[in-house]
């Protein structure tokens, strides 16, 4: 079945959509974690009343961009040749580095907040090291697959 897609299309839905996962991600959780701050007396009060607004509009900002990625998902299920070709091996070892940057991101983010865990809860490092994480590998994608695509 031919799709009515073509790969480089689909390249670029795809670029688009991590992209907008990754910053509705950091506006909902970077929003999620002023507000957690705010109750700690570490933000002023008047702005922790815009962290429920900017996180409220990063996750649903986060919801569309996953449910289109599920779409996308879902037609490339249908159409095998097109989804062999959409995840190459390129596309494996690009996932592989990706992973591998936010190891090393984190491994360097676990002393400096350990550092802090005087003055800091534990729950809120778990938060920023979740935060810190997940933009680090998405980003880390975003960037090795953009040099590909300029090279």
């Amino acid at each position: 079945m031919a799709s009515p897609i073509t790969l480089e299309q689909l390249e670029r839905r795809r670029r688009g959509m991590l992209i907008g996962l990754l910053v509705g991600f950091t506006l909902w959780m970077g929003a999620d974690l002023a507000h957690r701050l705010g109750t700690l007396g570490s933000v002023p009060p008047a702005a922790v009343a815009w962290t429920v607004g900017v996180g409220t509009l990063g996750w649903v900002f986060y919801l569309f961009n996953f449910f289109r990625m599920v779409r996308m998902k879902r037609m490339l299920r249908r159409d095998p040749a097109l989804a062999a070709a959409a995840d190459d091996e390129y596309r494996k070892h690009l996932r592989l580095k990706a992973f591998a940057t936010a190891f090393w991101v984190l491994l360097v983010l676990q002393p400096v907040l350990g550092m802090t865990l005087g003055t800091m809860p534990i729950r809120i490092g778990a938060r920023i090291s979740l935060i810190v994480g997940v933009v680090a590998a998405v980003g880390g994608f975003l960037l090795l697959d953009r040099d590909r695509e300029a090279g």
